[in-house]
């Protein structure tokens, strides 16, 4: 994107979508194509009023279903923000954040847990499984260098023995270039049948700018995530009455296994039931819930412990995302100190360097000599190498501690970390927490209409002036505080990217929740969207009004009383509302 100017010449733009169930029961779910302002400071750009609705999809279309609407939107509002701008500053897509299903849906690539599937950002591909029909998502000792100790079946560190069924002689596979996708579809094209793990061009293949590596940055949350949870049900095994571990019932296939590879002797079935090398007691498990009994929850910290039990006995003491990666990155190393010795140690070497790689809070003194902002995140990109060889080493020694067919695919993401920090900064500020929280307000029934509303009363070019300029504008670092200029687009498209199957759901949406007692809302069935953006553009024009707040604030008065009247946004749909229309 290059450097930032002034005056600004370009903003950047990160995308997400995820899915959200629109009606109580369950039978449509919509996937709002979602944009937050990467040029924007960290600590506003996931605010739900900075953040800019693209599309809002049915999620019962798949694959090449979506391809015309993803085209649509960068023929007809991406290549125009991209190549023109607005007012002379260019708008820019600069990546996308998605959870390991999207991003693979997104990119044209097949289901990530396929035989025939890849890593979407390397050419590392599955491999069988030991039994079943099922993919075994290991191999991160071929990321380790060809002469390193690391690669042997029998591995010796930290006094603890690490078992593999055989050396490692595959080399460090490559990462996927333009040019290398490019020809991927086209045999997919020609013979119609999936290639390197492609199946189709990607959706986003027409919106300008793409590139295949900038646009697939890891995802932090759900990568630790799921990664949390394969490792305690792993830990922790069947428990009676404690929510999914309660459904755990792989210990007999992975002790065929063992015994298959050729690993973990003592566990192979011979009929004793000897204990799995990775499981935790009883007695370990009551100690550890013990422990967490006994933490000081510092303000603002939600508890992993209420109710007389932790997360060791009941999962859902863990349900929400943010509790799971505190417990990833801060929690579990400690508790874990003298319980299953070579688990912990290869956790820690991969907890450790995650850590470093995500960045270290400065003291204030030291952030008012580093002469950065106090509070926020800095890195040494001079150790991403280092950093990078531990972080390898860890998951090898965790995939010869664990059973191997168990890990989860979203796991070998996190070897690209280290890339992607050296090209991205820090990979936390992309993570999907922001967008979860914002898509989070579509489950309601008026941020859902209200969303649906803009959709059909504004383009992206149009609807997004006011928010991506004015904000912008007002929070550059570069203008020093002195120039605040508002713009305001008033010319109105109508703009919708939906499926009639979709419209009919909407038209049943609204009828619904006037059912519920929403009897304002019986106003919007029709279409009252269509004449509130009209009476707006009215009002105030067809052309582009540019003001400054600080020299003519008799104008600006006059406007913020015509947008809330008239404009919909977010902050003024209570007003709307208790109007009546």
């Amino acid at each position: 994107m290059g450097k930032p100017k002034q005056p600004c010449d370009r903003i950047g733009l990160q995308g997400c979508t995820d899915g959200f169930q629109a009606f109580d029961s369950g039978t449509l779910s919509f996937k709002p194509i979602v944009f937050s302002i990467a040029s924007l400071p960290p600590a506003l750009r996931y605010k739900s009023e900075f953040m800019l609705l693209l599309m809002l999809l049915p999620s019962n279309a798949k694959s090449l279903g979506l391809k015309k609407y993803f085209d649509f939107a960068a023929r007809y509002e991406l290549n125009s923000l991209f190549t023109k701008g607005i007012d002379g500053v260019k708008v820019k897509i600069f990546g996308m954040s998605m959870d390991t299903i999207g991003r693979h849906e997104l990119l044209g690539m097949q289901a990530a847990t396929g035989y025939e599937s890849a890593c979407c950002i390397c050419r590392h591909n599955w491999t069988a499984a030991v039994t079943g029909t099922q993919c075994c998502f290991a191999g991160y000792r071929s990321l380790l260098p060809m002469q390193s100790r690391g690669r042997l079946a029998r591995v010796h560190a930290a006094g603890e023995t690490y078992e593999y069924s055989e050396d490692e002689t595959r080399p460090k596979p490559k990462l996927r270039t333009m040019d290398y996708v490019q020809e991927s579809c086209a045999v997919v094209e020609a013979l119609d049948v999936p290639c390197h793990g492609h199946k189709s061009a990607p959706l986003v293949a027409k919106w300008p700018g793409f590139n295949w590596f900038r646009y697939n940055p890891p995802e932090l949350m759900h990568d630790s995530k799921i990664f949390v949870e394969m490792l305690l049900k792993t830990l922790v095994g069947k428990v009676a009455n404690g929510g999914f571990y309660a459904s755990w019932h792989y210990d007999d296939k992975h002790r065929t296994e063992n015994q298959i590879l050729g690993i973990f002797k003592p566990t192979w079935k011979t009929g004793e039931n000897r204990p799995l090398p990775w499981r935790l007691t009883r007695d370990q498990r009551e100690l550890l819930d013990a422990r967490v009994s006994t933490l000081i929850w510092p303000q603002k910290v939600e508890k992993l412990y209420y109710n007389g039990a932790s997360f060791w006995k009941k999962p859902n003491r863990m349900w929400k995302t943010k509790r799971k990666v505190n417990l990833l990155y801060y929690i579990l190393p400690t508790q874990l100190r003298d319980q299953i010795p070579a688990v912990r140690k290869a956790l820690n070497i991969f907890v450790w360097s995650m850590r470093r790689m995500l960045g270290q809070v400065h003291s204030y003194q030291e952030a008012k000599r580093m002469k950065i902002l106090p509070g926020s995140r800095t890195f040494d990109k001079t150790q991403i190498k280092k950093l990078h060889a531990e972080l390898i080493m860890g998951l090898s020694l965790l995939s010869g501690c664990l059973p191997v067919c168990q890990l989860n695919p979203g796991m070998h993401h996190f070897v690209h970390f280290a890339e992607f920090t050296q090209t991205h900064g820090l990979l936390h500020l992309y993570w999907m927490m922001g967008f979860e929280r914002y898509v989070y307000l579509f489950s309601q029934p008026h941020h859902l209409t209200l969303a649906l509303i803009k959709l059909h009363t504004h383009t992206l070019t149009h609807f997004t002036t006011s928010i991506i300029m004015a904000r912008f504008s007002e929070w550059n670092p570069h203008s020093n505080g002195k120039i605040f200029t508002a713009y305001t687009h008033t010319k109105s498209i109508s703009y919708v990217i939906l499926t009639h199957f979709l419209t009919h759901r909407y038209n049943k949406y609204l009828k619904n929740l006037v059912r519920r007692g929403l009897r304002p809302l019986v106003h919007l069935a029709n279409s009252a969207a269509i004449d509130i953006a009209t009476s707006y553009v009215n009002l105030c024009g067809s052309s582009l009004h540019k003001y400054d707040v600080r020299t003519d604030p008799q104008h600006n008065c006059i406007l913020k009383q015509k947008m809330r009247r008239y404009v919909i946004s977010t902050k003024e749909v209570g007003c709307i509302f208790s109007d009546g229309l």
